[in-house]
């Protein structure tokens, strides 16, 4: 058991995930050929893992809406619910300012492979873009369309498309609903729920002991996908929008240091494995059972609070994404030179938030979503999307780990003092 354990600790070494990920992209710069044709291994992969994950996200959500229903001594429902509107409405507005300060849209309108592309002309807007579909033009969305859309018609239909807003509302329905039971039948199921997710956590930490190798084929095929001319006619963009991220980063970081009394050294070293956990795989999911260890026994806080918020604010909150959204938004009023009123600034901020909640489960964005906030503010997505998903490949690791910090920042943020230690 100890070597085994020696052998978990060495795969699970930061150092072995970095190097991993710097020759996965040195493969996918000088090989994309190659990294292409074995592209299925890391797909594979990452399959693997969500296959682990989807199950655990469900019960973990179940159990803690059921427990939260219940429980009255470590979480005030107020201070989450005030945390949780502080952190989403302040990351969709820190896009906005920054996005508006920064101007970028602007500048890059100048550029000739730009301005080609705005000159292609304006086809309907795109819903949804994954890393296994092709780009498919859609129906136009609206807000109302979202809402009627978070309760499935078909449970077995969200659960196998990971249609993530739907399996939510199925797993918060199940919570509240087991609440409700007799104690016999309630005693039952909730022992039947956390057998299930200490079963699927068994799973998820067998995929986390691959995830070198896994990284290394999945981040060498979607680098090797990056075009060099949009990449280069964008790199202002994706310098700011890092600069940006890790920003935020460092301010979730701060929250966390100073709720959990930890310094900042110690804190980095709780959290890095988490961290590289939601660097390498673009998920939130993947690095939960990780970042709960770590808040529970590295940073000491409270482990009914953490049990019971972080599946939530994992599952929910995608800071990352919706920054992202926001400040994309702004970029396209810009690129098209269009100024924006004082509700068309609301409609930014509320669609951000919600194309975040929609968003896909791996940390791969949704670029489509995006026509949430455009559509509303009449301006057109059209080709100017392809823009982004060069790009997304550079992008999405950063954002995804700022997604996993901020989720632990509000989680620390929202447990009571009392609760700490």
């Amino acid at each position: 058991m100890s070597a085994f354990n020696g052998i978990s600790k060495l795969i699970k070494s930061p150092f072995l995930i970095i190097i991993s990920a710097t020759l996965s992209i040195y493969f996918g710069i000088y090989f994309p050929d190659l990294s292409k044709k074995f592209s299925y291994i890391g797909h594979f992969y990452i399959d693997f893992l969500q296959f682990g994950i989807l199950p655990l996200v469900i019960t973990s959500i179940s159990l803690s809406v059921y427990q939260l229903v219940l429980s009255k001594k470590h979480i005030s429902m107020k201070r989450v619910m005030c945390g949780y509107l502080i952190f989403l409405i302040g990351t969709s507005v820190l896009g906005i300012l920054l996005s508006s300060y920064w101007s970028l849209g602007s500048d890059i309108s100048a550029k000739p492979e730009i301005q080609h592309l705005i000159e292609q002309g304006n086809f309907s807007n795109i819903l949804m873009v994954s890393k296994n579909e092709p780009i498919i033009k859609q129906t136009k969305v609206s807000l109302g369309n979202f809402f009627l859309n978070v309760i499935p018609s078909n449970v077995f239909e969200a659960l196998s498309k990971g249609s993530i807003i739907q399996i939510l509302a199925i797993s918060f329905l199940v919570g509240i609903a087991a609440s409700f039971m007799n104690l016999n039948d309630k005693s039952l199921f909730i022992s039947f729920l956390e057998i299930f997710n200490h079963l699927f956590k068994i799973i998820v930490n067998w995929a986390i002991l691959l995830l070198p190798f896994g990284i290394f084929f999945f981040l060498a095929d979607r680098v090797s996908s990056l075009t060099v001319s949009t990449i280069l006619s964008m790199t202002q963009f994706v310098v700011i929008i890092f600069i940006s991220l890790l920003f935020l980063i460092i301010v979730g970081l701060a929250i966390i240091g100073k709720k959990s009394k930890t310094s900042y050294i110690s804190l980095i070293k709780t959290l890095k494995e988490p961290m590289l956990i939601a660097l390498t795989t673009g998920s939130g999911f993947a690095s939960m059972p990780s970042l709960m260890s770590s808040m529970i026994d590295g940073l000491k806080l409270n482990e009914t609070s953490v049990t019971l918020l972080t599946p939530i604010t994992i599952a929910t909150c995608r800071f990352g994404n919706i920054f992202y959204y926001s400040f994309v938004a702004i970029f396209i009023a810009q690129l098209y030179n269009t100024p924006l009123i004082a509700n068309e600034w609301l409609v930014i901020v509320i669609g951000a938030i919600l194309a975040g909640l929609a968003a896909t489960s791996t940390g791969i964005v949704n670029l489509g979503l995006l026509a949430m906030i455009m559509d509303p503010l009449g301006l057109p997505l059209g080709v100017v999307i392809i823009l982004f998903i060069a790009i997304d490949p550079l992008i999405d690791p950063l954002r995804s780990l700022c997604t996993m910090v901020l989720d632990c920042a509000v989680v620390t943020f929202s447990i009571k003092p009392n609760s700490d230690g």
